[in-house]
């Protein structure tokens, strides 16, 4: 985006709006690989580790995510969580520029009562992280942090998950997990109402059944009215639950957490964000019209490089109606981010570029193309197996991607100096690193193909090849 030095306004402007949902914020997860050793080494270095921790993510990164977040029109933020990052709450300072800002802080699916147990269980836990077998070391480690956050602005995850995005310990049936889940709420909800606030009922929270918690209450496990419920999407962009009438009648309400990133069986993707806007934008416009208008929370990975996608979805987040408003609805959007960032002059030509990007990611993202994998349940399913493509469809896809890559090659010579960064990270790399990808792989696939149908194929594979 071009700097400006002045942002003139004539006398008398006003502009007046209302967010369509009323908590809307980003996730930063699987930060190992851009956040965390920015921010530790470069912006920030040597603030305090802890444990097993590699580095901090401090108040003057999140100082910077929060001018974001609010740019964004953005006001809440899950932290990132991951191992090798020391906890939100552990850095001094974090806290404070959150208060600044006016950023309500809250925490994933495995985070109860704002605690990031992945790390914080091992430094300020005692015994085993099993509610069955240590429910009083558990209680007051959370009593611990309600205590440090008298006064904050937070939304509480409440219910329980293991240590780190895996089942809860100590149980083994569905019956025993629901009876443990619904026993655990209830006393999460007598420490809130002690440390926080009497009327627990005013209280902020969340339930949020991902993965196998769905399945417990989709079992007929009763979660208290005031509490929202997070409804999640599978991984891969289709939500997996939308609110029912019942559901949209509670007074807690409804909201999404929604990937863009994920680290997780089948497969990752975490390297270049693909996920098509079209997808996204079909997703969150039915959960807000089955209710889900409570919170949106988006799994951004470390941010980087999924800008456009971040905010398309909080700027659906902030006005339902963003594209639908818009007689070309996604182009539009799209075409106008593209203008913004690199000049209307490119813009049209780009959009072509971006829609082709992910029409080709959305058949099969560039990190799938090493092999295909389903859910590990069963040993055989451990085995990757090539793409089951045909000589044709291998063709037709490298072929996309030489025409897409010349595009791309072709507008960087035009590429005024002060946009080449933007224009490296957010249009060049993604779509060279993606075509190169499906060559890669697309090349091993033809050389299965050769060795199943023999030597005759040889010739062709060398033409095909070149």
């Amino acid at each position: 985006m071009k700097k400006k030095t002045s942002l003139p306004l004539k006398n008398g402007f006003s502009k007046l709006e209302y967010p369509s949902v009323k908590h809307r914020g980003i996730f930063f997860n699987d930060e190992d690989w851009g956040l965390l050793p920015w921010s530790n080494t470069n912006f920030e270095p040597g603030l305090p580790r802890v444990g097993k921790t590699k580095g901090a993510i401090g108040s003057k990164t999140n100082a910077k995510v929060f001018e974001l977040l609010l740019r964004l029109r953005a006001n809440t933020i899950w932290p990132a969580m991951h191992e090798v990052t020391v906890p939100f709450y552990f850095t001094k300072g974090n806290k404070e520029v959150a208060d600044q800002y006016g950023i309500i802080v809250g925490t994933s699916h495995c985070e109860p009562l704002m605690r990031n147990s992945v790390n914080e269980w091992d430094i300020a836990g005692k015994g085993d992280y099993n509610y069955v077998t240590n429910r009083e070391a558990m209680l007051a480690y959370w009593t611990e942090r309600l205590k440090e956050l008298k006064g904050s602005d937070n939304i509480y995850t409440i219910g329980l998950r293991g240590k780190h995005d895996g089942m809860m310990q100590g149980v083994k049936t569905l019956k025993e997990h629901k009876a443990v889940l619904t026993q655990v709420i209830k006393d999460e909800r007598e420490l809130l109402k002690t440390y926080v606030n009497p009327d627990v009922t005013k209280v902020p929270q969340v339930f949020i059944p991902y993965k196998e918690v769905l399945d417990v209450y989709n079992d007929g496990m009763e979660v208290p009215e005031d509490v929202t419920l997070i409804w999640c999407d599978d991984n891969y962009g289709y939500l997996k639950h939308f609110p029912t009438e019942k559901e949209r009648a509670r007074k807690g309400g409804n909201g999404v957490y929604y990937h863009i990133s994920y680290w997780g069986r089948p497969h990752d993707y975490l390297w270049l964000a693909t996920n098509h806007p079209a997808q996204l934008y079909t997703q969150m416009k039915q959960a807000y019209d089955k209710g889900a208008k409570d919170i949106w929370i988006l799994n951004v990975g470390d941010l980087k490089p999924g800008e456009y996608l971040t905010e398309l979805f909080l700027d659906m987040a902030w006005n339902i109606n963003t594209i639908e408003n818009n007689i070309n609805g996604l182009d539009l959007h799209l075409q106008n981010w593209l203008s913004r960032e690199f000049g209307s002059v490119h813009a049209k030509a780009l959009l072509e570029v971006m829609n082709e990007y992910y029409r080709l990611a959305y058949i099969r993202k560039p990190e799938f193309m090493g092999g295909t994998r389903t859910e590990e349940k069963d040993p055989k399913y451990k085995i990757v197996s090539n793409l089951q493509w045909s000589e044709k469809e291998i063709r037709e896809r490298l072929k996309a991607y030489e025409v897409l890559a010349a595009k791309v090659a072709q507008l960087s010579k035009n590429i005024p100096a002060a946009q080449k960064d933007s224009w490296f990270q957010l249009v060049a790399y993604p779509v060279l690193g993606a075509a190169a990808m499906n060559k890669k792989y697309c090349m091993v696939n033809w050389q299965e193909m050769v060795k199943q149908t023999g030597l005759k194929a040889i010739s062709a594979m060398k033409k095909f090849s070149n």
